[in-house]
């Protein structure tokens, strides 16, 4: 929770800060003792308690078991309780219940709709804090003007007033004028999705530290929520997050999901051979520059049968020696080339779309002869192959990456685009021949988006040949057609290897 949180508050919400969402007639004093007994803020509309009468017999009961629970328990006390007021001239009842929570001391209230300043100065009379609903940046500013202590991101996929607006989108924009305590709701029942609003609101709270690099700062979030306790980590949150279902969900899924987070920072950092990359490929720029290579998919065939290896590992492997070789016209040896490939992750032979992780590829910045080079490289994309479409860490990842806000997404993606010298993809294209109104499709170049990188060299097989698109960026690579050529004549002498 925020610093602007109350101590005793804040203390009792680090372990657990979860607030079980206040349910229509569904909320009531059961449910909520229950909650907040396990650690998990709970709430009710005052609006369940029916008449209003009910209302002060609510709030005695619950005040009065919770004090006698935390007296029992002094060392693990129960988590504050929540009181959601319906701030709207058409609610009567209003003052009435206003006056209860102020009776009553609740420690949390709840507010939907307009906070009128009546209500905030009067939760405030007694230490309480307001946590406000919006679903939007112009309703979250008119209430932090109203004096409210935290917001509420109501947003795609939440019940009652819901907005339909992204969580983490919200989220992100919030916290660009916004530092307080924050709840972020919307379809977030699950572990994955409570650690991917971990991971967001780390990320949004610590974006403008000096000098940290994104993978450094997606580190630090996940480092904030390993550096709990076992219990702790199991229910990691980073902050207040608003939760419908079971919580044991989010214990059990967190460990798991942390250990894979941490094999997938692995891969965004690299080893050490994977880091220094390309002394001369360094500077990146806007433009583009376009070479192709054609070679014969009957020779790539022959090759890789003698070779035992794939197309895709040839395909591979000649770009490598190609830019080592480029390198070395150059009177540079590089310590090593990052590298990265694209990995099946489909599990049937089904026709449907398609389903694939790009992933990191360190590979030799030097070589003697192509056979040797060939069998390294293979070895090291069979590695990474078994870690993302096998059982390595990496598998389980993708049900968390896809939950990621974009800001974190696009950081740590460009962040790892400016480590890589080469992208690659290879894209396999119909064998046979294919014709666009009649007339017959003669060549087909690919044009793999750069994105950050040197350059991206793509691959499509078309009929009896395998065209390689180079989209290099010119800015990278001084001389383009030079690279083309190193590259060409790196296929060739491949090949030729094949019949020694």
């Amino acid at each position: 929770m925020g610093e602007q949180l109350p101590v005793d508050l804040r203390q009792r919400l680090k372990d657990f800060p979860v607030i079980g969402a206040p349910l229509f007639i569904i909320s009531n004093p059961d449910l909520v003792l229950a909650q907040c007994k396990n650690g998990v803020v709970g709430s009710f509309p005052a609006l369940n308690a029916r008449p209003e009468a009910t209302l002060d017999e609510w709030l005695a009961r619950i005040t009065e078991e919770l004090a006698a629970y935390n007296e029992s328990n002094p060392g693990k006390p129960a988590a504050p309780f929540a009181v959601n007021q319906i701030c709207h001239p058409s609610n009567n009842r209003l003052g009435h219940d206003v006056e209860m929570c102020v009776k009553y001391r609740v420690p949390v209230v709840i507010t939907s709709l307009n906070p009128p300043k009546e209500v905030v100065q009067a939760v405030h009379s007694y230490g309480g804090i307001i946590m406000h609903d919006i679903i939007s940046i112009r309703h979250a500013q008119k209430a932090l003007e109203q004096g409210v202590d935290g917001l509420i991101c109501v947003a795609a996929g939440a019940g009652g007033h819901a907005g339909m607006l992204s969580p983490f989108a919200l989220i992100r924009e919030i916290r660009s004028f916004f530092d307080g305590p924050v709840a972020l709701s919307g379809a977030i029942s699950y572990g994955d999705a409570v650690l991917a609003a971990a991971i967001a609101v780390e990320e949004t709270a610590e974006r403008s530290a000096d000098g940290v690099s994104p993978a450094d700062n997606l580190r630090r979030s996940i480092g904030h929520v390993a550096r709990r306790q076992v219990g702790r980590a199991r229910r990691a949150m980073g902050e207040v997050a608003t939760w419908t279902g079971d919580p044991l969900l989010a214990r059990d899924f967190a460990e798991d999901q942390l250990d894979q987070i941490r094999a997938v920072l692995d891969q965004l950092d690299g080893d050490d051979e994977s880091r220094p990359g390309s002394p001369l490929w360094t500077d990146r720029s806007r433009r583009r520059h376009l070479e192709t290579i054609t070679l014969s998919i009957a020779d790539l065939k022959a090759a890789g049968k003698a070779l035992d290896a794939s197309i895709n590992d040839l395909f591979v492997t000649g770009l490598a020696m190609g830019a080592i070789d480029y390198h070395r016209a150059h009177g540079v040896t590089p310590e090593g080339l990052n590298a990265s490939f694209v990995v099946s992750t489909r599990s049937d032979d089904a026709i449907g779309g398609n389903s694939f992780t790009p992933t990191m590829l360190p590979l030799a910045g030097s070589y003697r002869k192509p056979k040797p080079y060939l069998k390294d490289v293979k070895k090291r994309m069979a590695a990474r192959r078994e870690a993302v479409a096998g059982d390595g860490a990496l598998a389980g990842f993708a049900g968390v990456a896809n939950l990621l806000p974009t800001s974190v997404v696009t950081q740590v993606a460009r962040a790892t685009a400016g480590k890589l010298d080469i992208a690659t993809s290879n894209l396999r294209g119909a064998p046979f021949p294919t014709f666009i109104s009649g007339a017959q499709v003669e060549r087909n170049i690919t044009l793999g988006p750069v994105s950050g990188t040197a350059m991206n060299i793509t691959a499509m097989s078309n009929a009896d040949v395998f065209e390689i698109g180079l989209v290099i960026d010119p800015a990278a690579v001084a001389d383009p057609a030079e690279l083309r050529d190193h590259v060409a004549a790196a296929y060739t002498d491949l090949l030729a290897a094949a019949d020694s």
